[in-house]
């Protein structure tokens, strides 16, 4: 038996899997489109920031550094996190050493008008905990390129960034 006579034999089944094939089809095209609405291209340069310790955080531009004065605070880079059963966290505030500071800005007096230092996107930077007082140099690295950060349930932690679909970005 040919193809022919087994889709002449067989035509409610046929149009179900035609049906289903268009059904698919909507939902792939649809899920596609809907992907780059939900990326922000506004936020592309921009990092997380902390003036109170890690309580809340903004976004402002990558080339500002860490820290610097945030309406009359010290603003630190906010390093934010994620579990699957809670909402976004800090987990680390981040800011370049002394020695950092010095070659950013050397960096900078010695590149063109509106190029960043090759510093401000590392991971090399001193780590504090929110709530802690002492600063310490970023050896533990994991994928991110920070200490791996643990949920409560035991699972490794999302690093969000602001580009993420859903970061909570202005906590």
């Amino acid at each position: 038996m040919g193809v022919r006579e087994t889709l002449e034999k067989h035509p409610v089944a046929v149009k179900a899997v035609i049906v289903l094939l268009i059904l698919i089809c909507g939902c792939v095209i649809y899920w596609e489109l809907q992907e780059p609405h939900q990326r922000d291209p506004s936020l592309a340069g921009k990092v997380f920031y902390s003036d109170d310790d890690g309580k809340t955080w903004f976004l402002d531009d990558l080339s500002k550094g860490s820290p610097f004065d945030h309406q009359g605070k010290q603003a630190y880079r906010a390093l934010v996190f994620r579990c699957a059963m809670s909402g976004p966290f800090v987990a680390f505030l981040a800011k370049f050493s002394d020695q950092q500071n010095a070659q950013a800005q050397a960096d900078l007096s010695h590149a063109p008008p509106g190029t960043a230092s090759r510093l401000l996107g590392t991971a090399m930077q001193d780590l504090k905990k929110p709530g802690e007082s002492k600063w310490g140099s970023n050896t533990r690295r994991s994928q991110t390129g920070y200490p791996e950060v643990k949920c409560p349930d035991g699972q490794v932690a999302i690093l969000v960034q602001p580009t993420d679909p859903v970061t909570g970005a202005t906590h």
